[in-house]
């Protein structure tokens, strides 16, 4: 579980220590090395740190070559907007992706992961719109 919080913490102690484009320069570095070591460990590659791994490598790494921090702040909201979308997509499609990652932990109707479900897309929607203010009217 720790794996999981070393890039977070990684990043913050960087952007203390060195600024953004410190942290940004952290932050990928660790976004790719923590992928195999969580394959190594799981005998797998969680999706969710592959997905992240591949925006984080790509939005740090134009942030990294331009010299411009705007990249890097908007991943978050494309990775929410992003993950709304392929959450929704598989909703319509007639599949429930937060019942197959959570179902294991929970016991529900199916009508209530169906309510989670477009909840989880509303929360995540709303995480990119809230990135978007955010990011764009207040200063670092």
């Amino acid at each position: 579980m720790i794996y999981e919080y070393i890039t977070l913490l990684a990043f913050i102690g960087a952007y203390v220590y060195g600024g953004l484009m410190t942290a940004t320069a952290v932050l990928v570095a660790c976004s790719i090395i923590i992928v195999p070591i969580l394959w190594k460990k799981q005998g797998k590659a969680p999706k969710m740190h592959i997905f992240t791994a591949v925006l984080v490598g790509a939005f740090g790494a134009m942030t990294l070559i331009s010299g411009n921090a705007d990249f890097i702040k908007m991943k978050p909201t494309i990775a929410s907007l992003a993950l709304a979308l392929v959450v929704y997509v598989l909703y319509a499609r007639g599949k429930n992706p937060i019942k197959s990652v959570l179902g294991g932990a929970f016991e529900m109707d199916d009508k209530y992961w169906r309510i989670l479900t477009l909840r989880v897309v509303e929360l995540l929607v709303a995480a990119g719109i809230s990135n978007e203010i955010v990011w764009r009217n207040f200063s670092e």
